[in-house]
C-alpha cells in the first residue's frame, strides 16, 4: 500500500494496518510510517508479522487466517496533541505481492 502524508503535521503516533479476518479475529501492524512523516511512502507488510489485537477482549482463539481476510483497516491508536488538532493521510489499497 502506498501512504501520503502532508507537510506540516505534528504528530508522532505511528499508522497501524489492522486485518480481520471471517473468524472476527483482528491482528495488527504498525506500517513503519509516522502521521508526522511528510511525503508519500510505499509501504511493505510481512503478513506473519501481524500480531493479535489486545484491545478485543472477547476474541476466537487461533492465528490469523490469511486465506479468510475479510477487512483491512488503516489508522491510529492514539494521539495525544492537541483539542482540535486534524490528523489527515491517504492510502491506497492494499496489495499482495508475491
Amino acid at each position: 500500500m502506498n501512504l501520503s502524508i502532508p507537510e506540516r503535521q505534528e504528530a508522532s503516533t505511528p499508522i497501524l494496518v489492522v486485518a480481520v479476518d471471517a473468524n472476527g479475529r483482528e491482528f495488527f501492524i504498525e506500517s513503519g510510517v509516522r502521521l508526522g512523516t511528510a511525503g508519500d511512502v510505499a509501504c511493505i507488510l510481512p503478513l506473519i508479522q501481524f500480531e493479535r489485537a489486545g484491545w478485543r477482549e472477547n476474541q476466537p482463539e487461533g492465528p490469523l487466517d490469511l486465506a479468510k481476510i475479510r477487512a483491512i483497516r488503516v489508522g491510529w491508536g492514539g494521539h495525544y496533541g492537541q483539542q482540535g488538532d486534524t490528523l489527515a493521510f491517504t492510502v491506497t489499497s492494499p496489495a499482495l505481492v508475491p
